[in-house]
């Protein structure tokens, strides 16, 4: 019987065949992506919003960054500042403590910028109340109490038409001095009837109006006034402590890094070369000169403790750019030794103060009286970017603990300026019976 190969060959042809189409369907079941339905064109396809569960961990990261501080925080200076920890402990422990009850007249006085200007010619505002010690209650220590404010118009300006941008106030020589950062005028506010001043221009013993100038004073250059302090009885009065640059980063002067000395009985100037000064604070901060800045608006010497003391408004560890410098405000403080070199910063104790605002700045501070500089009244003033002007007080002491929390001084007023008043014009004298206003 013969073998019918044909046959046999086209049953392993078709047996192949039907292992191959078996093969083929689980591979394709295997590795067939799922489908997608495609919507018409008249519904387009939503991306489908994700869930709160999946939106936590990406509000949690964004948390981690913001909480992660910008390049001007202090964490680059947390090593240092551990170290500085008992020095400030060791200062503060030499407070007194007034008597419970015992109050402070204060006046503050404004910068109001471009606003000054008006039809009648520029304006300011002093504002006044009273600090008040409620004993040690902790962050109840102290409480402010704001009563009401005064104008204050000049018709003295700059070339530009811009006045009475106040931004310093001391009690000197018997006299209410303030300083305008515009003009470098100084000007006295004499009490006029009720709670009222007259402005007018605070002379030299010749009888000629006095003008803070920038650097050495050769030049006519007006000083951009930013802060004030006493010192030995003289009067101090000092700017930025920046230096000026064109919009490449080149150094266009150095003239806001001098400040000035008044002599009481002569109230002759003395022009003295800060940069030394000034450029050892950057060294500590790390923001060196030509790499960052740091921006002055309040110092003060202190006598108790030996040591000038500096609340930056600003600082920088990138060179300056005016659009990003409206957000770098500090919350840093600094006590450095008198005569400090530029490489000095090893020398300069450091610690933050409150919270760090991106926007808001100290524009002064004052040692409360009786605390042995160990007690500060703080003022900060805020700039929104759309324009918004806020002025905060608080007190803290020098380990930073808030002995009264930060509140609202005044909104639409930027008060740039602080001093005691007690028993000068119509306020009444320290104590635990002062009224706001005499009479």
């Amino acid at each position: 019987m013969s073998t019918d190969w044909g046959g046999v060959v086209g049953a392993i042809i078709s047996g192949l065949v039907v292992i191959f189409v078996l093969l083929y369907c689980v591979y394709d079941r295997l590795c067939r992506k799922p489908t997608q339905q495609i919507a018409p064109e008249s519904e387009p396809s939503k991306v489908p919003e994700p869930t709160k569960e999946l939106a936590k961990p990406v509000e949690a990261v964004a948390t981690v960054v913001e909480d992660d501080e910008p390049e001007n925080g202090n964490r680059p200076l947390v090593k240092k500042m551990s170290t500085h920890a008992m020095v400030w402990q060791s200062m503060a422990a030499k407070v007194s403590l007034p008597a419970e009850g015992m109050s402070w007249p204060l006046a503050l006085v404004a910068d109001q910028d471009e606003a000054s200007k008006t039809d009648k010619g520029w304006v300011s505002m002093l504002a006044y109340g009273k600090l008040v010690y409620n004993g040690d209650k902790g962050s109840q220590s102290y409480t402010l109490e704001m009563k009401g404010e005064a104008p204050l118009m000049t018709d003295r300006a700059d070339k530009s038409g811009r006045g009475a941008e106040y931004s310093a106030l001391e009690v000197f020589c018997d006299q209410l001095l303030t300083f305008d950062d515009r003009t470098g005028n100084i000007d006295e506010l004499v009490p006029g009837e009720g709670f009222a001043f007259v402005v007018r221009p605070f002379v030299d013993r010749s009888g000629t109006p006095m003008k803070v100038l920038m650097g050495d004073g050769k030049k006519d250059k007006p000083l951009k006034c930013e802060w004030s302090t006493q010192k030995d009885g003289k009067l101090y009065v000092g700017s930025t402590g920046k230096e000026r640059t064109d919009d490449d980063g080149n150094v266009v002067h150095e003239g806001e890094m001098w400040i000035k000395a008044i002599d009481p009985k002569t109230l002759t100037v003395e022009h003295l070369d800060w940069r030394n000064v000034y450029n050892g604070l950057r060294d500590a901060a790390i923001c060196k000169q030509g790499a960052g800045y740091l921006i002055h608006e309040a110092a003060r010497w202190s006598d108790v403790h030996d040591h000038w003391f500096f609340l930056p408004r600003k600082a920088s560890r990138q060179p300056y750019d005016e659009i990003r410098d409206a957000r770098k405000c500090v919350n840093l403080m600094m006590a450095a030794p008198d005569a400090l070199s530029h490489d000095e910063g090893d020398k300069v104790h450091m610690q933050g103060y409150l919270t760090k605002s991106d926007l808001r700045g100290c524009s002064d501070f004052l040692f409360v009286p009786g605390t042995s500089d160990c007690h500060l009244f703080v003022l900060r003033t805020e700039e929104t970017l759309d324009g918004v002007i806020t002025t905060y007080g608080s007190v803290i002491d020098l380990t930073t603990k808030v002995l009264m929390e930060e509140v609202t001084i005044a909104t639409e007023r930027k008060f740039e300026g602080a001093a005691w008043v007690g028993g000068f014009g119509p306020f009444p004298p320290n104590g635990p019976t002062a009224s706001t206003l005499n009479g």
